[in-house]
Order: C-alpha cells, then sequence, then structure tokens
C-alpha cells in the first residue's frame, strides 16, 4: 500500500514558509545553506518544506532558547 503525499496541504513553498515567519526568502536560503533553518526538500528548483518539518524546528528553537536575564552592574 504507498502513501499519497498531499503537497498543498503538507508541504510548503519558500514563499509560503517565509511570509510565516516574517523573513525573506534569501534568508531561507542562507539558513539552508549554513544548515540553520526548518529542514527543507529541493525538486527541481523548486524547494519544499514539510510543514510539519517547520512546526517542530520552531518547537526546537523554542526549546533551545536560553532564559534571558540581565542585571545591572555598577561600575565606579
Amino acid at each position: 500500500m504507498s502513501k499519497v503525499i498531499d503537497l498543498e496541504n503538507e508541504y510548503l513553498t519558500s514563499n509560503e514558509v517565509s511570509g510565516w515567519l516574517k523573513v525573506s526568502r534569501r534568508t531561507l536560503h542562507r539558513w539552508a545553506r549554513l544548515r540553520k533553518g526548518p529542514p527543507s526538500i529541493k525538486v527541481g528548483r523548486s524547494v519544499y518544506y514539510r510543514r510539519a518539518s517547520v512546526e517542530q524546528w520552531l518547537v526546537s528553537l523554542e526549546n533551545a532558547a536560553e532564559p534571558v536575564a540581565t542585571v545591572a552592574r555598577f561600575r565606579p
């Protein structure tokens, strides 16, 4: 039994992901080159992102973020 892939619902284009994350397509390309961004696949010249993978990537960033606390230091 083969699994049918629903491209329109499971996969997002670079334009859709850049709009969703509010970053440019160029930033997505740079992240891919640095292996820093969400996982993607390339089919011909088109790049696709699995919706679930982008969501997992966002959660991983949330979990990896350290709590930010600043302390004012007195310097005479």
